[in-house]
């Protein structure tokens, strides 16, 4: 058992060291790597954030579009991945990444400090309910499956899925194993550590100081909804995760990026990125995104708000469609009273609608 533990801890790592290059590379294609944006090469914390944000989405990206095409499976995702990322890095721009001074290899150790510090949250029991009821089956069902296939004895196979899709991982290189549950709960937990990265690089870009951002990211542990689900392999962490990692985006590209020409705002892009995948990953997210949307629109920037628009609707429009051509609900099953019921009939609709109310939502 020990030895799994470390093994699993050990994937995980690599798991971010891939995301951190892929995401960089992502980044320098963008050009955010530009002089334009030199807060994220001046605050370590902000560009490591991003980074990290960034090649997690298009991991999940990848695996959403391999599974659709029905060949997920590790070696094809590996080979995926390794060629988007040669893509991304052909140029090797890795200037300003903020390694080489004494300050910045403090950073990185108090960053790898405290990943292993909230992956250890993980090292638990699985069965709290929702994580043996819905998101584990979904995870192992799709690596078993190799496709997006359908599978109709869970309680919500049909909501947005990239959080069971993330934690996917652990199945397809692993198998039906201790490790492969043990490395779905240590993804749920691992964007955790990217929200205290993007808390810790704000209160440095907007109050000079990281002491703000590090009592911040200590006192999200206590949070209810935080503490509820931490170290299990539930979903809610990563929704927090790109939902933070949107607004932060949409608050650096009203700061810095005064043209408006859209293809001059590559961190607008990149918001629309993070809040594609937040609608992807939990129904909440229409609200949020939609938010962030009048946000833009408030503003006048007409241009600016329909490409984020479009481009939250490409990057996290697939769950919805899925579940609209599956079964002619694309909010499957809360629609079943517009648009019909499919596996679930009005009574179980209304059972469900009873249990939210148990936790405050009527």
């Amino acid at each position: 058992m020990t030895a799994d533990l470390i093994f699993s801890v050990l994937f995980v790592l690599v798991v971010t060291l891939h995301c951190l290059v892929m995401g960089r590379g992502l980044m320098g294609q963008l050009g955010l790597l530009s002089p334009a944006y030199d807060v994220l090469q001046k605050n370590t914390w902000l560009g490591l954030a991003l980074a990290l944000g960034a090649g997690w989405a298009v991991d999940i990206l990848a695996l959403t579009c391999l599974g659709a095409a029905g060949w997920l499976n590790a070696p094809m995702l590996v080979t995926t991945l390794l060629l988007i990322t040669g893509f991304l890095c052909r140029r090797g721009d890795w200037h300003g990444f903020g390694v080489s001074d004494a300050i910045s290899r403090l950073s990185g150790v108090a960053m790898l400090i405290g990943l292993v510090a909230t992956l250890l949250f993980a090292l638990r029991v699985p069965g709290h309910f929702d994580d043996t009821l819905y998101h584990l089956p979904l995870s192992r069902h799709y690596a078993e499956a190799g496709s997006l296939a359908l599978m109709p004895y869970v309680r919500f196979p049909l909501f947005p899925q990239n959080g069971d899709l993330w934690m996917s991982l652990g199945y397809l290189f692993f198998g039906n194993t201790t490790k492969s549950v043990l490395v779905a709960q240590l993804l749920a937990t691992w964007p955790l550590f990217v929200s205290g990265l993007c808390l810790v690089g704000a209160a440095q870009w907007l109050i000079g100081a990281t002491w703000p951002g590090f009592v911040s990211f200590a006192l999200l542990f206590g949070r209810q909804p935080v503490k509820e689900s931490l170290g299990f392999a539930y979903i809610d962490i990563s929704f927090m995760g790109f939902c933070w990692l949107a607004v932060l985006t949409v608050a650096l590209s009203l700061a810095y990026e005064t043209d408006r020409r859209i293809w001059r705002r590559p961190m607008l892009w990149l918001a629309a990125l993070m809040a594609g995948l937040a609608l992807g990953t939990k129904l909440f997210a229409v609200v949020f995104v939609f938010l962030l949307w009048l946000g833009l629109a408030a503003r006048k920037d007409w241009r600016a708000s329909l490409i984020y628009a479009v481009l939250i609707l490409l990057t996290g429009g697939f769950w919805y469609l899925r579940s609209w051509l599956i079964s002619g609900d694309p909010i499957h099953p809360a629609g079943g009273s517009w648009f019909g019921y499919f596996l679930w009939n009005a009574d179980d609709l209304l059972a469900q609608h009873a249990e939210q109310a148990t936790h405050g939502y009527p």
